[in-house]
């Protein structure tokens, strides 16, 4: 049996992005145990930000519902736990969805290793943490630089980069159906 990777040896990414180039987009990669945020505009810069990852997780719907259904089974599986999310069929998640599949595109033929689905907003309540900060000191890592300085979309490309480090990890968290198969994180934190 291979001994599980150190810290060192992991690199993933998350992505934000924007169903339009003109709009930047969220990035952010976990190197070691420094999760690093940023932000990039073209499908080529949020791949040479992902360049070598192992694990990247996309915050978009990667597949359509077969016509003319408004939800996959993946996305209603979510809606019972309680979470919201918009169908990928209305127009700007439309837009969102198919930029998000040519990313997957691009990002393969850099050498990507896989690539995955989150909702960074179901991620995140899943684990039961209050915050990023409580999540991100949980999984034993670090921002490269203060929380209060993330824009949103940095913020949900962090917490996708951490559903990458997990599934990576080998405790992949996703709700798979026939249609999609969206990637969370387990449960962290107690409720209080």
């Amino acid at each position: 049996m291979a001994a599980a990777p150190s810290k060192r040896e992991i690199r993933v990414g998350g992505i934000d992005p924007s169903a339009s180039r003109r709009r930047p987009s969220g990035v952010a990669v976990v190197e070691g145990d420094t999760i690093v945020p940023g932000l990039a505009r073209s499908d080529e810069d949020i791949a040479a930000w992902m360049g070598g990852a192992k694990v990247v997780a996309i915050d978009a719907p990667l597949s359509l519902p077969a016509s003319p259904r408004l939800w996959r089974d993946a996305d209603k599986a979510i809606l019972l736990m309680g979470y919201r999310l918009l169908p990928p069929t209305w127009g700007s998640m439309r837009a969102l969805t198919l930029r998000a599949r040519r990313l997957v595109l691009v990002l393969r033929d850099k050498g990507v290793g896989e690539v995955v689905e989150t909702h960074p907003r179901s991620a995140l309540l899943n684990t039961g943490c209050r915050g990023l900060g409580e999540l991100v000191a949980l999984m034993g890592l670090g921002l490269d630089r203060p929380e209060e300085t993330l824009s949103r979309d940095e913020r949900d490309a962090v917490i996708a980069a951490l559903v990458a480090y997990n599934y990576y990890s080998g405790e992949k968290t996703c709700i798979a159906r026939v249609d999609g198969e969206i990637c969370l994180l387990p449960r962290l934190c107690r409720k209080t």
